[in-house]
């Protein structure tokens, strides 16, 4: 992941990274006791965006497609963009209401940056019905 900041920034975040992979390197250890019904720690760490989407609501493989459409298109476009290329297949096939759900919760999450529950409690089921005209 290529982002512009300075020196000092550069320093600040590598000792949260670092003092991040510590914290979990502790609870990875405790994990493996099997004194917790998960024997390793629930959380995932997300490098940027593109990974919190994809790991959060998916599918596989949007991550590369939102970073590079990122880097071209505001937030809103990018959304619509990345709905767009899931209900025509790009991630694999799926029938056309699993497609639409799943593009109706990666774009959120896009549009939420994924902080929000919108994508994963705010949409409870997706339909697609016949409208007599």
């Amino acid at each position: 992941m290529d982002i512009e900041m300075s020196k000092e920034y550069q320093q600040y975040t590598a000792v949260l990274e670092k003092s991040l992979e510590s914290v979990y390197a502790v609870a990875r250890k405790a994990r493996e006791k099997g004194l917790d019904p998960a024997l390793s720690p629930e959380t995932e760490v997300a490098k940027d965006l593109a990974e919190l989407v994809e790991g959060l609501v998916g599918p596989p493989g949007v991550a590369e497609s939102i970073r590079d459409l990122s880097k071209k298109l505001p937030r809103e476009e990018l959304a619509f963009k990345i709905a767009e290329q899931i209900v025509y297949g790009k991630f694999g096939h799926m029938d056309a209401r699993e497609a639409a759900e799943q593009a109706i919760r990666t774009a959120l999450a896009i549009l939420t940056e994924g902080i929000t529950a919108a994508p994963l409690q705010g949409v409870a089921r997706v339909a697609i019905k016949s409208n007599p005209d």
